[in-house]
């Protein structure tokens, strides 16, 4: 509920690919880290959760 009121910014899509990955959607998950990953606000963390999923994945 919180992230359908709140304001697109990169911390939300963070969420949301956080969500996502939550959920088994390790596609689109995947897609909206790397978009992420050279963000100055959220880019360490987007390329850190994309190498754990990645590492998920590749199991």
């Amino acid at each position: 509920r919180y992230l359908d009121k709140a304001q697109d910014c990169p911390e939300k899509q963070l969420a949301e690919a956080a969500l996502l990955m939550y959920e088994g959607q390790t596609d689109e998950a995947k897609s909206r880290l790397e978009q992420l990953q050279n963000d100055p606000q959220v880019g360490a963390t987007a390329k850190k959760n994309l190498e754990m999923l990645n590492e998920f994945i590749n199991q």
